[in-house]
């Protein structure tokens, strides 16, 4: 229920990840929000019930809870003044304020503003997985609206998910069990082209996957560190 005042029968998730809070209607239209976004979430006597008198007992089910008791108002906004606010309502307390709970603790989570790049580049492949069409596949246009931004790019795109044996028209879907996460990430591998960011990190590691920390404190003093810094105002790093 937003603030437009218009109720709407939904069931509501959240991803494995924690990244993204959806709601499927039931015309199987979804809609998500991205957790990081998310300011406060309010039940009781600070949730914000409908204004309307006759959408009141249209969005009331469940228990005999009071309303408000049963709503769970979610805060979200990209700045602290342009403030945002969407209402689901329960059928009970108890549930309300689980969900009030949880998701506060995960919008607040430190790896949710502090994540690795890896960590981004699984939030971005999340939310392609999560925004299928009707018959549960991710359009490709999608795909192009996430990583290109010009001609050039689009035509990129287009030409490596062929190359990938993936459908690659701006009118294609792609089945999401064919469009795995290694899938996407060599896609952004290709796209961005830093071959030799892989070079480094290959000529250090090898073929494995992770870099120790003592592996990483010799590249950054050895690879990375200016040799003409002054070692006392420039330490050299450490584990």
């Amino acid at each position: 229920m937003h603030d437009t005042g218009v109720g709407i029968p939904v069931t509501l998730k959240v991803d494995p990840d924690g990244f993204y809070l959806y709601w499927v209607d039931q015309n199987h239209d979804a809609d998500l929000l991205d957790i990081a976004h998310i300011k406060d979430t309010r039940t009781g006597r600070y949730a914000r019930i409908p204004k309307d008198a006759k959408l009141r007992p249209i969005v009331t089910m469940g228990s005999q809870d009071t309303l408000e008791e049963k709503t769970v108002t979610v805060v979200t906004a990209h700045d602290f003044v342009n403030v945002n606010f969407i209402n689901f309502c329960c059928t009970k307390k108890d549930i309300a304020q689980l969900w009030t709970d949880a998701l506060l603790s995960l919008a607040y989570n430190l790896k949710q503003v502090n994540g690795a790049a890896l960590m981004h580049l699984r939030k971005a492949y999340t939310k392609l997985t999560l925004q299928t069409d009707k018959s549960g596949k991710i359009p490709v246009k999608n795909i192009i609206k996430m990583c290109a931004q010009s001609r050039d790019d689009k035509k990129r795109l287009e030409a490596l998910l062929s190359g990938l044996g993936l459908p690659h028209g701006k009118n294609d879907t792609i089945n999401p069990d064919d469009f795995t996460f290694e899938y996407f990430y060599s896609l952004y591998v290709q796209l961005t082209q830093r071959g030799e960011v892989e070079k480094v990190f290959d000529d250090y590691v090898g073929t494995k996957t992770n870099m120790t920390t003592e592996q990483f404190v010799d590249f950054l003093n050895k690879t990375q560190r200016d040799p003409r810094l002054n070692e006392i105002l420039h330490p050299y790093a450490d584990n």
